[in-house]
C-alpha cells in the first residue's frame, strides 16, 4: 500500500471515531433525563433484588410450593399446582 491510501485510510478511521463519539455525546445529551431515570429503576430493582436474595437465600423457586391437584400427596396424582407460600 502507498503512503497517499495508507494516509487516506488513517484520516478515514480518525474520521468515524470522531462521529462515534460525536454521536455518543449528542444521545446523551439529548436523552439525558430519561437516561437518568433508566439507571435509577434499574439501580432500584437491583437493590431490592439483592436485598430479597439476602432474606431467603435458599428459596431457590421464588415462593412457589407445589401441591398435587388431586390431594393425595404425590401417589397417583396428575397435576402439579403452584401456590405462593
Amino acid at each position: 500500500m502507498s503512503h497517499r491510501a495508507k494516509m487516506n485510510a488513517m484520516r478515514s478511521t480518525v474520521v468515524v471515531v470522531g462521529s462515534l463519539a460525536f454521536g455518543y455525546l449528542t444521545l446523551q445529551l439529548g436523552f439525558r433525563s430519561f437516561l437518568e431515570k433508566a439507571r435509577e429503576a434499574a439501580a432500584a430493582a437491583l437493590e431490592m433484588e439483592l436485598e430479597q436474595s439476602r432474606k431467603a437465600p435458599d428459596d431457590v423457586h421464588g415462593g412457589l410450593v407445589s401441591e398435587f391437584s388431586d390431594g393425595s400427596g404425590g401417589s397417583g396424582g396428575f397435576g402439579i399446582i403452584m401456590r405462593r407460600a
